[in-house]
């Protein structure tokens, strides 16, 4: 035995054997985070678009993608069974160049099942989104420095850009699946006035000339 150093009896054995292996758990997830980092970055720019609740991104498969369209039909539960959407509607929603080319990039990744979500650890599609959420979200919100925020806030993004840039308040509820435009009007309302660039008044001024 070296001097100066005790043998390793009952406990300590234990206490040494699970350090190593929790080291070696560190340092495994360390490798994977790096290799993750770009796949990440993809994983939530190939959100078919914001406009997708998050229960129903978990679900979409890449055959719902046509036509730059992908078709939203049903959701997820917590437990990872499927049920419908939250307005037991169907939708299609328009897909964003910088989506599509994303989707494209991510089919080159093993993907057996179809999912365009899927869990890169068990290369099963994720059991609820909280799980995505902790593992996926949160390291890239931290790897590109930005404050902390829900998911779910990518759908109000996507609401007050559309509106900003002049878009329609039927079609991004449609969009965004709702049942009708009167949440879009309520809840954006700030977002409203002078976003059409003049289209509105122009109309106004050629009426009544």
């Amino acid at each position: 035995m070296v001097r100066g150093l005790r043998p390793l009896r009952g406990r300590n054995v234990a206490a040494a054997s699970r350090c190593c292996r929790s080291r070696k758990l560190q340092r495994q997830q360390r490798e994977h985070q790096q290799d993750q980092k770009s796949a990440h970055a993809t994983n939530f720019k190939r959100q078919p678009s914001p406009a997708a609740r998050p229960g129903e991104q978990c679900v979409l498969l890449y055959s719902d993608i046509k036509g730059g369209k992908v078709s939203v039909t049903k959701a997820q539960n917590p437990d990872g069974s499927t049920k419908p959407t939250k307005t037991k509607g169907k939708r299609q929603v328009d897909l964003a160049p910088l989506a599509l080319e994303a989707v494209e990039v991510s089919k080159s990744w093993k993907n057996e099942n179809g999912e365009i979500f899927q869990n890169p650890w068990s290369e099963d599609r994720w059991l609820g989104n909280k799980s995505q959420y902790e593992n996926v979200w949160t390291p890239t919100l931290k790897a590109l420095e930005i404050p902390r925020r829900r998911a779910y806030c990518t759908r109000h993004t996507f609401a007050t850009t559309l509106l900003a840039k002049g878009a329609r308040v039927l079609y991004v509820s449609a969009q965004l699946g709702h049942t009708s435009p009167t949440m879009v009007e309520t809840t954006y309302a700030d977002h409203l006035p002078g976003a059409d660039g003049g289209y509105n008044t122009d109309i106004l001024a050629g009426a009544f000339s």
